[in-house]
């Protein structure tokens, strides 16, 4: 219909589907940056205590994910050296390198992947209801 009435007047444009508004741009701003650095596409929204809630869980997670590696390939160079070296005292047995490699990604890595991917999914749905 509104084609239609765009046709039988003249200078009238009829509507494109595919135009980008501002509207739009600003959803796919908002979650784009909340792809690259989490919690800044809630910064974007104006919900900025969210956004650094958001950051800092993110960063806590990857934290304790690395801290879980640093653990697991030090037990597991230190076992090395309690091998070849009969001399060397090492502390009694810690969980070896896939114990804390499990904990690091259960506890760190999924849990800061998943928050960082709600984060962008957020910040595009709250631009949208928005409409910032």
């Amino acid at each position: 219909m509104a084609t239609d009435q765009a046709r039988n007047r003249p200078g009238l444009k009829p509507p494109d589907r595919f135009e980008e508004t501002p509207r739009d741009r600003a959803r796919k701003a908002a979650m784009l940056s909340g792809l690259v650095c989490p919690g800044v596409g809630q910064i974007y929204n104006g919900q900025k205590a969210k956004g650094a809630a958001t950051l800092t869980g993110v960063l806590a997670g990857l934290g304790y994910l690395f801290y879980g590696i640093w653990k697991g390939f030090s037990a597991y160079f230190a076992m090395m050296n309690a091998i070849t070296d009969p001399t060397f005292v090492t502390t009694p047995p810690t969980p070896g390198l896939s114990g804390w490699l499990f904990r690091g990604v259960l506890i760190g890595g999924f849990p800061a992947i998943a928050l960082w991917a709600w984060s962008a999914w957020d910040a595009h749905r709250v631009a949208l209801r928005r409409g910032v």
